[in-house]
């Protein structure tokens, strides 16, 4: 069964083997929510075995890679958790990063424009980063009291 993630972008070229991802939140310069998360997490497990799969290249749409967690999905939304949702949601942060690393296709982050937050932390898990002259790379993370993946 083809993968059909909601939250972004996928296609799969088979004449090259290559699966592009692209994060589709142009207007938020692709922050990520609940649901990317979890969408990319279970993307990236199910790619490690997805047959005719031999390199994936992550995106975003329009002029940013990732701004990091979106400031009213994620970080608002934080602030009413307690200690045990505030570790489920660390533990779906790895979860991705480790989904990331222990795929056994090369993936590139091919960085479009801002790389931020927790968008920095994915593009540094993936084996190859390709940057366009227009990236501009930010650990915003301590701004807000959290610590990188």
């Amino acid at each position: 069964m083809p993968l059909v993630p909601h939250s972004f972008l996928y296609a799969h070229d088979p004449t090259t083997g290559v699966v592009a991802i692209t994060l589709n939140r142009p207007d938020r310069l692709n922050a990520l929510t609940f649901q990317v998360y979890e969408e990319l997490r279970d993307t990236f497990v199910a790619l490690d075995r997805e047959p005719g799969v031999r390199a994936v290249v992550l995106t975003g749409a329009g002029r940013g890679f990732c701004s990091g967690g979106d400031v009213e999905d994620i970080i608002g939304r934080l602030f009413e958790r307690d200690a045990k949702g505030l570790l489920a949601f660390t533990r779906l942060t790895c979860d991705l990063i480790l989904a990331i690393r222990r795929c056994r296709r090369p993936v590139v982050a091919a960085l479009n424009g801002t790389v931020a937050g927790a968008g920095a932390v994915i593009a540094a898990a993936c084996d190859f980063r390709v940057a366009a002259e227009a990236a501009k790379w930010g650990a915003l993370i301590r701004e807000i009291g959290i610590h990188a993946d």
